[in-house]
């Protein structure tokens, strides 16, 4: 397991490195082409991720392709969604991307899960792969947005996103990465169980998105934020306690106890 959280830590360090590469060539093509880009290679990982076995040269392709392919997506999507948007709906517009995004989110994991365990990782996720990159066809009927080479005072603008994607960031370390593996584990390892339960966390994601999407448009953004941190601190506790019991003596799995023995407990 320490491998698999070594993993992620080199992928988003590959990602911190690779991001101010990204600016210079969004000035040349512009936030449409860098979000293309960064679908395109994502799309790579899927059937390298199949190859993987453990460690060894796959894992580290994984990673670098990866950290690539994150910097161009995520750096460019952000802006050129940002961009595309207006600030009196952006609520609303984000809880539909979300709703949407849920959708996604049910069907993938249940699919993907079947797939793994009828037709093998190969199969899997080379679907998965050509799902992507067919997603970015739509981006090709999008208007395009120019880049500025130069623009004042944005490392202080910037400030406020640089505190909030700290916080991201420390909050994912527990609350998404180690969960995540710790519900695998707990379920027995059932790909099928697994992407159920992620599919029912994209229902309720969904769900809550259009509802604190809804607050913030009429006027009501820091009431918003209190019910999604009160939310968010409420997950973090039922998972703090579904984790206590995941690693008591009677739990159903051997790799959940083997793993408990060398992470739960001192």
């Amino acid at each position: 397991m320490p491998w698999v959280l070594a993993t992620f830590a080199l992928i988003l360090a590959g990602r911190f490195i690779v991001r101010p590469i990204v600016v210079p060539i969004a000035v040349r093509t512009g936030m449409r082409a860098i979000v293309i880009a960064g679908a395109c290679i994502t799309a790579l990982v899927y059937p390298i991720l199949a190859e993987v076995h453990g460690l060894g040269p796959a894992l580290f392709v994984l990673c670098v392709v990866a950290a690539v392919g994150d910097a161009f997506y995520w750096s460019g999507f952000h802006a050129y969604y940002a961009a595309l948007g207006t600030h009196e709906h952006r609520g609303s517009e984000i809880g539909a991307r979300e709703a949407l995004a849920a959708l996604a989110g049910i069907v993938n994991p249940v699919v993907t899960g079947w797939a793994l365990v009828v037709y093998g990782p190969r199969v899997a996720f080379g679907v998965t792969g050509a799902i992507l990159l067919l997603g970015t066809l739509p981006l090709l009927f999008t208007p395009d947005v120019a880049v500025p080479r130069q623009a004042k005072g944005t490392f202080r603008a910037a400030m406020p996103g640089i505190k909030l994607f700290m916080a991201d960031g420390w909050i994912a370390a527990g609350y998404f990465f180690v969960w995540e593996i710790a519900l695998f584990l707990t379920l027995g390892e059932s790909f099928v169980a697994f992407g159920g339960a992620l599919a029912l966390a994209a229902l309720a994601g969904g769900a809550g998105g259009l509802v604190l999407g809804r607050f913030i448009d009429t006027g009501h953004g820091r009431k918003a934020v209190v019910y999604a941190i009160g939310a968010l601190v409420v997950t973090t506790l039922l998972r703090a306690a579904a984790l206590d019991i995941f690693c008591s003596p009677s739990s159903p799995t051997r790799s959940a106890r083997s793993w408990c023995a060398s992470t739960c407990r001192p």
